[in-house]
């Protein structure tokens, strides 16, 4: 594994933009080419302090490590290493990094080994080898949950294998992926028989990115779902997929709007009702731009939750304020609260 470190927490948004401006500073020309004469010289460690107090000047709890690039000779990671509240800031360093060259490349999560059938990691001086990683798999239809497994888990604490989990996971499919289709982790000692080799995640998770990829301008695809209430009523769902803080971390606050609509028997919009909340919405995400996109709504018994995330540090909030005056069917509600972890939608992750 590469270089990581962590430390304790603070900046607001201005500090944080000028530290990342100091960071490249720093790195062009100057830094890369000590790091890069010092990793090539076989003592990589010899630049940690430097390498570390950068990044803990953007944020001291973001994590860093430096490896192999697939089309450069190195990669430097700055990443939020899982934690949602730090996914902008991480994004923020990386949009402002220079150009990637036959030298170094950057990224903002943990890529995949190059070989990870032969990767093994060592925790708490064990050997925990990817290929004895076996899981139970539980494929749904926008993402998997699993129990991961591992004989090497049975002489390591329940902290270790919980680490020791996710970073076979990270090593496997690249953090990004892991963020995005892997919804519930477990793991565990004992190995089940009818579990299957962990490296066969690989091909499922790439199955999921072909099926739910975005069109070629951009936009994320959509998943529709019907569910029957008390009383002959029905809930509709509609849901961006993947409906993960990974595909916009900039986007750290959740907007609720409580819309009213013309409802049928069933409780639900009729074709012409359903339209409307659409171009709604659409007129939502037109308003926003760049700062923001309606990623869900819940249409029950003629109210409707529309779900928006914006970037807070943005006016985007009294834009959807500002946005929601003209709707024809009554006073459209607006609830704002900060959710980097798009906790407020993950009941709708299916």
């Amino acid at each position: 594994m590469g270089l990581l470190r962590r430390g304790p927490r603070i900046p607001d948004a201005r500090a944080q933009a000028a530290a990342i401006a100091e960071f490249w500073a720093w790195w062009q020309p100057m830094g890369a080419t000590a790091v890069a004469r010092v990793i090539e010289s076989g003592r990589p460690r010899r630049v940690s302090a430097y390498v570390t107090h950068r990044v803990r000047e953007i944020h001291p709890d973001l994590d860093w490590q430096l490896g192999p690039g697939t089309s450069s000779r190195h990669q430097l990671v700055v990443t939020a290493g899982g934690d949602p509240a730090l996914r902008a800031a991480a994004r923020r360093w990386l949009l402002a990094a220079p150009r990637a060259d036959e030298v170094w490349s950057y990224a903002d999560a943990r890529p995949p080994v190059q070989k990870p059938a032969t990767a093994v990691l060592t925790i708490e001086r064990k050997r925990v080898a990817m290929s004895d990683a076996t899981a139970i798999v539980v494929r749904r239809q926008t993402c998997i949950d699993l129990s991961v497994q591992h004989p090497a888990f049975a002489s390591l604490p329940q902290e270790h294998q919980a680490q020791a989990t996710y970073l076979l996971l990270d090593a496997l499919l690249g953090e990004d992926a892991v963020q995005t289709w892997i919804r519930h982790v477990e793991w565990s000692a004992d190995v089940d028989p009818t579990a299957v080799a962990l490296l066969r995640l690989q091909a499922m998770v790439a199955d999921l990115e072909q099926r739910w990829r975005p069109s070629p301008d951009g936009r994320r695809p959509w998943l529709s779902t019907e569910a029957d209430l008390e009383g002959g009523q029905s809930l509709l769902v509609g849901a961006q997929v993947p409906l993960r803080p990974v595909t916009a971390p900039w986007l750290d606050t959740h907007v609720g709007l409580h819309v009213p609509y013309v409802a049928g028997p069933d409780g639900l919009p009729d074709t012409h009702a359903l339209e409307e909340i659409l171009a709604f919405e659409r007129h939502i995400d037109d308003r926003l731009g760049d700062s923001g996109h309606v990623v869900a709504h819940e249409l029950a018994q003629g109210s409707g939750q529309l779900h928006a995330y914006v970037e807070g540090s943005t006016p985007a909030v009294d834009v959807i304020r500002a946005a929601v005056t003209g709707w024809a069917h009554g006073n459209v509600g607006v609830d704002a609260a900060s959710d980097p972890g798009w906790t407020r939608v993950s009941h709708l992750v299916t």
